[in-house]
Formats: C-alpha cells, structure tokens, sequence
C-alpha cells in the first residue's frame, strides 16, 4: 500500500545566497565600469551581461525557488514527482514511474564529487541548496530512459521511496507473472 506524500526541502546552507550577492557586486561594478571605460567596451558589456544572467540563474534555481518531492498514485501508478515552484508559477520538472526507480542512496558531498556517471545515464538535480552536504540519488531506469536524479530529502523520506519502489517492484513483476499465465 502507497500513501501518497509531499515533501518540502530546505536548503542546508547560504552558498547560493553568498554567491548570488558576489555575483550581483560583480554585475553592478562591470556595469560602472562599462559606463566609464572607453576601452575594451564590448569586453565589459560582454562580461556585466553574462553576470547578469549568472544571478538570473542562481536566483531562480536556488534563492526564489522551492522544490517538493511528490509520491503520488496517478491512473494506478505509483509516481515519484518532483514539482519546482517560483511565486505562483509551478513546473513539473521530474514525473517517474516508482517501480522504475533501482535504488536510492546516500550521499555526502565527497561521495558525489567521486562519483561517476554511466555514459548512457542522464544526470538531473533538483536541489535547493548549491552543494548540500547530504543528498540522495536515486537511480532509475525505464524503457525510455536511464537516469540519475539528486535530490535534498530526509533519511525517513529516502527510506520510504526505496521501500515503495521495491514494492512497486514486486508488484509490477507479479502482473507480469500473471499475464504471461493466461
């Protein structure tokens, strides 16, 4: 039985602030100098743009945003979802089949450092913190797709998704067994 769940992560230090406020100096003062330097203009304008974008990014993906990770049964089917909210709007940005998942393991930020990822496995990170001391990876591979996704949650939570999916598991397999029968 799968009781459907939400959980919302927060993130476990300030690095995405700290590095947000550097990078915001460093957009305002490449701005300045632009305005004043008569050399080298385009170089400066080049550079405050790409700062600019730079803090656009970290504000989204990190400071602005929040993320929930979602088990859900939808049309009978066990889902892991993961839901990335800025304001009002709300983006889907994970739906995964939970029998799909093959493990779900710890991982301290030297473990990730470390850690290689097959060639034919897709990488995703959704993530409140900018390198969380803890995370948790969960590997899943379906017919479509084979995939690594980080995410941010408590032990309880990353317990739950590996005892739900080798349910998902069994079951998926058991009607399987069932219909070869007939």
């Amino acid at each position: 039985m799968i009781n459907e769940m939400s959980v919302k992560p927060k993130a476990q230090n300030k690095n995405s602030l700290y590095l947000f406020i550097a990078v915001a100096i460093g957009a305002a003062a490449s701005a300045v100098w632009y305005m004043l330097a008569d050399e080298f203009k385009g170089v400066v304008g080049l550079l405050t743009m790409i700062l600019i974008i730079a803090g656009i990014y970290i504000y989204t993906r990190f400071i602005a945003a929040e993320y929930y990770y979602d088990v859900a049964v939808l049309d009978d089917v066990p889902t892991f979802i993961v839901r990335h909210k800025i304001g009002k709007r709300e983006t889907t940005m994970c739906r995964i089949d939970i029998a799909s998942i093959t493990s779900v393991e710890r991982q301290t930020k030297d473990e990730r450092r470390k850690h290689k990822t097959p060639s034919d496995h897709k990488i995703y990170a959704y993530s409140p913190t900018l390198y969380p001391e803890i995370s948790y990876l969960i590997i899943s591979q379906s017919q479509y797709e084979k995939a690594e996704i980080n995410i941010e949650a408590n032990d309880e939570f990353a317990k739950l998704l590996r005892d739900y999916a080798a349910t998902a598991r069994a079951e998926a397999a058991a009607a399987e067994s069932y219909g070869d029968e007939e």
